[in-house]
């Protein structure tokens, strides 16, 4: 295992969004959305844990790009479990190992293809205020097809 980058913060956020691959994914935009919320970007969190070892160029460049503009690098946390390649991805471990490296009060399991609204912070925020002990799961499929 390697951490290519950790939360250096002095002050904890209070939402930690744990992001998952398992060399999967070709399109980073999940990490452009997690960018561009109204919520100040201190007051959360990203991980991205990569289940084999695998550091794509695009997340590295992004990271670059972002932090030469003077903004915060969409991933606070990076870490590659390194697993070989043809093991079959154990995603409790990948999650327990995001887990264990959130900082936040709230934490939140994402799919890291995902599309959210600039409002997903702001949402978790203002439930868990009204309910301290909810659980959320939100889930919403786009597709053309009727059958779904």
């Amino acid at each position: 295992m390697r951490i290519i980058r950790e939360n250096n913060r002095k002050t904890d956020p209070k939402v930690s969004i744990v992001l998952l691959d398992w060399g999967c994914r070709e399109s980073f935009h999940t990490l452009e959305y997690l960018s561009h919320l109204v919520t100040r970007r201190d007051q959360y969190e990203v991980i991205w844990v990569e289940y084999y070892d695998r550091q794509p160029a695009e997340i590295v460049d992004m990271i670059e790009r972002y932090e030469s503009h003077g903004l915060p690098s969409p991933i606070d946390t990076w870490i590659i479990m390194g697993r070989p390649r043809g093991e079959v991805f154990r995603k409790h471990l990948m999650n327990n190992l995001g887990l264990l490296h959130s900082r936040g009060e709230i934490i939140t399991f994402m799919d890291s293809d995902a599309i959210t609204s600039t409002t997903l912070v702001e949402t978790l925020l203002l439930e868990f205020k009204n309910d301290p002990d909810v659980i959320l799961y939100i889930e919403e499929i786009r597709t053309g097809e009727k059958a779904f």
